[in-house]
């Protein structure tokens, strides 16, 4: 008899062991598109408008990854509000980075938390009752690579990926009067301009000096290039 009960605690012990390691795995996975629930996820068909992670990215999170309220207060992630925005909207710090104390310059004596000198942040959005999504990624950490690029990547790297995978150029039309000596008049030229911004279907890219940006979005939704 007690033979048998040794037994039987060892199994339950493993089948708690087990139950237990794939709790910490489904938790941990990065790949939150799985958290949702037909049911009670009526914008289910939303996620189809945000590519998947590619292999030669490593951010924790990607574009599309739903979260709970609960999940995002328990995330350890540090919520930074913009209080110089409609609706004290913010984003969501990474793990990594510890926020540092700011004043906005609208909120004299007040200090907010900020991002740090170097960050990688999320931007939700709102995606059914009591849950979001990431739509937009802001980073400037060089450890970080998207589609294998950094922000130190050079603009010619970053075009030869980008087109190598399908994503345009978005030139910005600079128009400039230009006095024509030959005429004696003034004519508009357009300038294009190669700012580091790129699209592929809802998906948008941008390369800056300061920071790179991923977003994305339903056709529906004027997305903002950054």
């Amino acid at each position: 008899m007690t033979r048998k009960f040794h037994v039987t605690l060892i199994v339950l012990l493993v089948l708690i062991i087990s139950a237990s390691v794939c709790c910490f795995t489904s938790c941990s996975d990065t790949n939150k598109r799985t958290n949702i629930d037909p049911q009670i996820d009526p914008n289910e068909d939303i996620l189809s408008y945000y590519p998947p992670k590619p292999e030669d990215t490593n951010l924790k999170l990607w574009i599309g990854d739903v979260f709970t309220k609960e999940e995002l207060d328990n995330s350890g992630m540090a919520f930074i509000p913009r209080p110089d925005i409609w609706g004290l909207n913010g984003y969501y710090l990474d793990t990594d980075y510890e926020p540092v104390m700011m004043e906005y310059s609208l909120f004299k004596g007040q200090e907010f938390p900020r991002e740090p000198d170097t960050y990688a942040y999320y931007e939700m959005s709102y995606f059914a009752s009591n849950r979001e999504l990431i739509e937009r990624i802001q980073f400037n950490d060089p450890k970080i690579t998207l589609y294998g690029l950094t922000i130190n990547s050079t603009r010619e790297e970053v075009d030869a990926r980008l087109l190598e995978l399908g994503f345009e150029i978005v030139y910005f039309d600079r128009v400039e009067n230009v006095y024509n000596p030959e005429t004696g008049e003034s004519e508009l030229v357009h300038n294009y301009l190669n700012v580091g911004q790129y699209k592929k279907d809802y998906t948008r890219v941008s390369f800056k000096a300061d920071y790179v940006s991923i977003s994305a979005g339903k056709p529906s939704d004027e997305i903002i290039i950054y």
